[in-house]
């Protein structure tokens, strides 16, 4: 046994995240852990690494009692978490990234030996399969690229520390593509030859394929620890959510015929190098699906849609005179969807400002307004959340996009664009965010729906639009008695 925690318990302003945690981590083992949005996986990894300090109980390391360490000195004993949300300096360079902190490794008669700290960086990221030029700004680096020097910075613990690795990977595979992360299952594969790990993800296809041992959360405790082969997925979902799976997942029964009236028209848009010529209506009340490999162009489209960024040429038109009634679900839900550092409250109310203004000083907030609009929305998005003066940060990352939701719903806009909206969320808060897209295109409001997953965007769009290379090169029906397959689709993509 290399790793075991016993009673292991941490809370957040009085909410108790981890409740008694009993967990055990073997030699040459891929441990997945598995559990809803809030369940408290990414809190049972920090302690472990000593972001977090635990309240209770024991971790054992080695046979040794590990008490509240700090990340640095977890990483000297053996100890490397690759973070969800990232870790990296944007302006650093790719190599600074991957060994922060442990730069005296590199140390030559009181230099800095920056070469070898390039070409360590460089043989890391060759043998996990990767590309990225060392030498690059983090900051000019797009997602994906940016998650492949995030997990080659968990690894390089091997090269920085003389104890047995043990690798932690919290939603190692959100920002990568289909190919990136069967050779990243492939490298942990190989890993746990000589490192054990602890592996999370929201899709459970996933964890099942790599780990050997899975573990379950909810609400903070452990449901149980299971041999892969004992494990389906309606199983894991029941334990994760407390609820039987459901056939109807997408909820395809529920969507309805758009509106013929046409909201929005986009007529020849370009913007040179990410996309060209692109024309197309989206209706009231119509899911319109965004399809296209990474580089095809169909995120900047999307970001053009919002006012992100400005096209060289072509128009936009839409039926409604205030531009600000297009809300926009961001991909990076941390970065560019909230202000981490401030409360539930004041973020659900930010767009609606108006609606929360005081009756007597119209040009204060009323607390008690704001306190009213926003308990609302997570009653009725079922937010867990401490209180509603929680900051952001605090919450889970399927929570922080409710959040996100549910200001935007607040504000009443015409269109919503929503860009890989479920990115990162367990099966059950997607099942949640898949009803609320067909509640709000049942009331009238259009959807831009730009995400990476193609049954997602099969079953949830009414209408799909193929890009490759910065064109549109087919628009595909999705009626719900007659959906396209992936393959139908992935011919025009590649």
């Amino acid at each position: 046994m290399i790793l075991k925690t016993r009673g292991l318990t941490k809370s957040f302003s009085g909410n108790i995240v981890l409740k008694g945690i009993d967990f055990e981590l073997e030699r040459n083992e891929v441990h997945g852990l598995v559990g809803e949005n809030g369940a408290g996986k990414s809190t049972f990894m920090k302690v472990l690494v000593g972001i977090y300090n635990k309240d209770s109980g024991e971790i054992i390391v080695n046979g040794e009692k590990w008490n509240n360490a700090n990340p640095k000195l977890s990483k000297e004993k053996g100890l490397s978490m690759a973070l969800q949300e990232g870790s990296l300096l944007p302006n650093l360079r790719v190599y600074e990234n991957i060994f922060l902190g442990f730069e005296d490794k590199f140390s030559r008669f009181g230099f800095l030996d920056k070469k070898q700290m390039e070409k360590k960086a460089e043989n890391l990221l060759n043998e996990i399969g990767f590309k990225v030029p060392v030498n690059t700004f983090v900051r000019d680096l797009d997602s994906m690229s940016r998650q492949i020097v995030e997990i080659a910075k968990c690894i390089s613990v091997k090269i920085v520390s003389n104890s047995y690795p043990i690798l932690l990977f919290d939603e190692p595979t959100t920002a990568l593509d289909k190919h990136s992360i069967q050779l990243l299952i492939e490298n942990l594969t190989h890993l746990k030859k000589e490192a054990s790990i602890i592996f999370t993800s929201h899709h459970l296809s996933e964890v099942l394929e790599v780990s050997d041992r899975v573990t379950i959360f909810r609400d903070g405790e452990s449901k149980g620890t299971f041999v892969k082969g004992e494990l389906s997925l309606e199983k894991i979902f029941k334990l994760m959510t407390g609820r039987s799976y459901s056939k109807e997942y997408y909820k395809r029964h529920k969507q309805k015929p758009y509106s013929e009236r046409v909201v929005m028209q986009v007529i020849g848009l370009t913007k040179e190098g990410a996309y060209k010529n692109v024309s197309f209506d989206l209706h009231e009340g119509e899911v319109l699906g965004l399809a296209g490999l990474i580089g095809s162009g169909k995120e900047q489209l999307g970001q053009s849609i919002v006012g992100l960024i400005k096209p060289d040429n072509g128009r936009i038109t839409c039926s409604f005179n205030n531009a600000t009634k297009v809300g926009f679900i961001p991909p990076d839900r941390f970065k560019e969807g909230l202000i981490p550092m401030q409360s539930v409250r004041f973020n659900i109310s930010l767009p609606s400002l108006k609606k929360v203004k005081s009756t007597i000083l119209p040009f204060l907030i009323s607390g008690k307004k704001e306190t009213e609009l926003a308990s609302k929305w997570v009653e009725a998005l079922r937010i867990k959340t401490p209180s509603l003066k929680t900051f952001c940060r605090y919450l889970s990352g399927g929570n922080q996009q409710k959040v996100i939701i549910a200001k935007w719903l607040e504000y009443s806009p015409k269109i919503l664009v929503m860009m890989r909206p479920t990115e990162g969320l367990d099966v059950g808060v997607k099942e949640d965010v898949y009803d609320l897209i067909r509640e709000i295109a049942q009331k009238g409001i259009s959807v831009l729906l730009i995400s990476d997953d193609l049954p997602e965007l099969i079953e949830m769009s009414h209408t799909l639009l193929i890009m490759r290379d910065g064109e549109v090169v087919k628009k595909l029906d999705a009626p719900k008695d007659n959906k396209p397959t992936e393959n139908d689709i992935i011919k025009y993509m590649v």
